[in-house]
């Protein structure tokens, strides 16, 4: 840990001329520290005055731009290394340990007997059962059982899954209890995986055990590379190797596997251009804010698909003259995660382009399910007036905010009530018991009056249907509840006459299938649903989208880079590569076990109250730099989706903890090859085709122009620095001006008031 910082120390040193600088002071200060501890132990921290939480000088006088960054950058990572190590207490650490092991092994021990297990559980348990002697005839069996073993994708394995393989493919007549010394039997273990691929750290994917498993696995066999890619085109994996081959990646034991070039391998029937490069600024060519450059980029994307779909050609092998027109099905945008994702949504409903969102959180947040689940708390708890006030503004009931005003002001949000204040029913509570709701204000007749009779109808009819369904939501199923509600009223059809409605409609279900999914296990009441849901929400368990029933639907699909792994695009576009990507890993309070030196690190609590074991530290050093490492790998991922075309936008910042930035700098280390003209600025001032607008009409799906504007001419690709020298001559494809936009009130969408 300390080593190698001094060694940054020693080296950076020399590049200052100002020998009375602040900040080089600053360094040597910290160098002795560092020495010090080296001789004392971490104890010397407890005894040194040192301001731990001390900021690095901004003093750049005798440093060049290069060096002075890099020794701020020196100093901040000597101050974070000396707070972790100032909390390092291995001996309250093994105390602790003493402590609570008895507790966790009686948990444990209670759970398994309970016959509960988690997914974690299960893998370790079979590992235990291969590799514990006691039950070494069972690993023998089984040993004979499994003659011959092929396992896919073993860069994505985690390291129990490893020794589980390991043991199973021992050879006959050995035994280890180590899976690190286990004898495997030769030709009976195939394993295939890409390291370059590897990005499931999250799911303990660790690339220096699947680097040492390979070894052990090659010591008694050989390696076979496979290089050709059948999915992209030429130009494609071209770009892809020259940014990455020794430049983006680059070989490091334990951290980033070597980059083994990849050669394209299917027919080309046209010289399509296959790369290109886009970057936001503002009109001076200066670098935006990040919610600035990511609404000017979802603008330009927005238009860059309007532009070219139904315009440009594809190569497919099924078309009669092996090229077809671009469909909205052919383009994906690829995101590396869904943070922002409604910037791009909200441009593609401008510009009228069908989309589809695939995976993570954005389920929860789409309006259908938010309108939907405010209805399913009103009519599991009258008294939820936020949710009843959500109900009542969406496109459900369709009041607007003044008659909501007016029917707060006038006590006539409890749909307990009629609209003359008169409780209608019991709903199985005897009337003596009513008190014990909150109470409630009378309604005046005067007030009633002033509602005004649309709203007085709709109400009294939405009232009608709620106290019904509150009714029957103690004696009926959750997932019959809510088909009921989707039979019996008109928010189907609301839903899929609204913009996007059939993915709409099929998220409403998924709903329900949800329900019915809950309740295979156990009975599950409304309110248990709910508070499930609740907690989903809150713990940001990933959900996507229903996927449509018919993959051959025209729309362009949104999806992370994680969810797009294993699947291509004839168009893919790489967005938000500008975005700022984490690698600040901390073991915050617990445990973490590191596979390949077998030890664990150990934190207990948090902030000035903090203490940890020194390998909590290694540990969390060698998940930054995995972290880091692994970026480049999801970046690598996400551009050989692309089979045709390959986009990549975003701006460019003088930092590198982005995509943007790996391929800015392996861009200025190719020799002879440069970054592409900005081509657009923020919506305001955007240099790209200004004939194409957003669509008049939701409703209407805007198709744009191939018309191309001078500087959109001046937009250069990767692969050469070809300009587009697309058809320039096709004329607008016109759009009716859709209907008007309705000014009256969106009708209730119950059948029963519709019939009444």
């Amino acid at each position: 840990l300390i080593d190698p910082i001094q060694t940054k120390i020693l080296k950076i040193i020399p590049h200052c001329e100002k020998p009375n600088n602040k900040l080089l002071s600053q360094l040597q200060e910290l160098s002795n520290v560092l020495d010090a501890i080296k001789k004392q132990g971490t104890g010397f921290l407890h005894t040194v005055e040192y301001d731990f939480d001390k900021k690095p000088s901004e003093a750049k006088t005798g440093w060049t731009d290069e060096g002075f960054e890099t020794a701020h950058e020196l100093a901040k990572e000597c101050h974070t290394l000396l707070k972790k190590l100032k909390n390092v207490d291995d001996a309250f650490i093994t105390a602790t340990i003493d402590l609570v092991l008895p507790f966790a092994k009686a948990f444990r021990q209670t759970y398994l007997s309970e016959g509960y297990v988690s997914f974690d559980g299960l893998l370790t348990l079979a590992r235990d059962l291969l590799q514990k002697k006691e039950y070494r005839s069972v690993r023998e069996k089984l040993k004979n059982d499994f003659r011959t073993m092929l396992v896919d994708e073993f860069q994505d394995t985690d390291p129990v899954q490893y020794e589980i393989v390991l043991f199973l493919s021992e050879a006959l007549g050995h035994y280890s209890t180590d899976a690190r010394k286990v004898m495997l039997e030769q030709g009976k273990l195939f394993i295939v995986g890409d390291p370059k691929q590897s990005i499931y750290a999250f799911r303990r994917a660790d690339i220096e055990a699947y680097e040492y498993v390979v070894k052990q696995v090659c010591g008694e066999g050989e390696p076979l590379k496979l290089q050709e890619n059948f999915r992209s085109h030429s130009g494609i994996i071209e770009a892809v190797n020259q940014l990455f081959d020794g430049r983006i990646m680059v070989e490091q034991s334990g951290l980033q596997p070597q980059y083994i070039p990849i050669h394209a391998n299917r027919p080309e029937r046209h010289p399509f251009q296959k790369v290109e490069m886009v970057l936001v600024s503002d009109k001076e060519g200066e670098e935006l804010k990040a919610n600035e450059a990511r609404e000017a980029e979802a603008e330009w994307i927005a238009r860059w698909i309007t532009q070219h779909v139904n315009h440009e050609a594809i190569e497919d092998v099924l078309a009669e003259d092996g090229i077809r027109k671009l469909g909205y099905r052919d383009v994906a945008l690829l995101l590396r995660a869904f943070t922002q994702v409604r910037s791009y949504v909200e441009a593609f409903k401008r510009y009228g382009i069908p989309y589809i969102v695939e995976g993570e959180k954005y389920f929860y947040s789409t309006q259908e399910i938010l309108d939907f689940i405010n209805l399913l708390r009103v009519i599991e708890n009258p008294h939820d007036l936020i949710a009843m006030v959500g109900v009542l503004r969406s496109p459900i009931v369709g009041l607007t905010d003044r008659e909501i005003y007016e029917l707060r002001i006038h006590h006539s949000l409890d749909y307990r009530k009629d609209i003359k204040g008169e409780i209608v029913g019991d709903y199985g509570i005897k009337r003596k018991d009513m008190k014990s709701y909150p109470p409630q204000s009378p309604v005046s007749k005067e007030g009633v009056e002033n509602l005004s009779a649309d709203v007085k109808k709709i109400t009294e009819s939405f009232y009608a249907f709620l106290r019904e369904r509150h009714a029957r939501a103690g004696i009926i199923p959750v997932s019959q509840l809510i088909a009921e509600i989707l039979d019996s009223t008109h928010i189907a059809e609301i839903t899929a006459s609204a913009w996007h409605g059939e993915q709409k409609l099929a998220n409403l279900w998924k709903l329900h299938w949800m329900a019915c999914d809950m309740e295979g296990s156990a009975s599950v009441s409304l309110k248990t649903f709910l508070d499930r849901i609740k907690v989903r929400i809150r713990e940001a368990r990933e959900e996507g989208e229903c996927p449509l029933s018919d993959e051959t639907l025209d729309v362009v699909k949104i999806l992370t880079i994680h969810k797009s792994k294993g699947l291509e695009f004839p168009v893919v576009i790489l967005g938000n590569l500008h975005g700022e990507v984490r690698n600040d890993q901390e073991v915050l309070d617990g445990a973490v076990f590191d596979w390949s030196t077998s030890t664990t690190g150990i934190v207990v609590g948090r902030g000035d109250q903090q203490v940890r074991n020194l390998q909590s530290i290694m540990i969390e050093k060698k998940l930054n730099d995995r972290s880091w490492e692994e970026e480049k790998r999801v970046l690598y991922v996400a551009m050989t989706r692309a089979k045709e075309r390959l986009v990549l936008t975003g701006s460019l910042k003088d930092d590198d903890k982005s995509y943007m930035g790996l391929i800015a700098q392996s861009l200025r280390d190719a020799a002879g090859v440069t970054l592409g003209d900005e081509v657009f600025t923020n919506p305001d001032n955007t240099k790209v085709n200004e004939n194409v607008s957003p669509s008049p009409n939701p409703s209407h799906q805007g198709r744009g122009t191939s018309e191309e504007s001078a500087s959109w001419e001046k937009n250069k690709t990767y692969e050469g620095n070809k300009t587009d020298e697309r058809n320039k001559t096709s004329e607008r494809n016109k759009t009716g001006e859709g209907d008007k936009a309705g000014t009256e009130k969106f009708p209730l969408p119950l059948r029963e008031r519709v019939r009444g």
